[in-house]
């Protein structure tokens, strides 16, 4: 499954999604991200945006990153997108 993420004021990449669970996601793409760093995550399954924490970010090789987050403080709504993603991942 692919996700598109916003960060850093960008207009959303497209990255892949390894793994998602109520509490977070492991994606894998070609983009920047920090420890610390929040963004926000569009599942293909929802419009809803999903806000994260950059838990871990490890390079993959020269143009790909791998990084773990943890979806902040999700409501219900929040928690209804995720469910369809892992639905969907399953």
């Amino acid at each position: 499954m692919t996700a598109l993420v916003l960060a850093r004021h960008n207009d959303g990449i497209e990255v892949a999604v390894e793994d998602v669970s109520i509490r977070g996601a492991k994606l894998t793409g070609a983009f920047t991200l920090d420890v610390g760093e929040r963004i926000q995550i569009v599942f293909p399954t929802d419009a809803r945006r999903v806000t994260a924490e950059v838990v871990r970010v490890e390079s993959r090789d020269m143009s790909t990153d791998c990084a773990v987050v943890r979806f902040v403080a999700p409501g219900d709504d929040t928690r209804e997108s995720i469910r369809l993603a892992m639905d969907h991942a399953g």
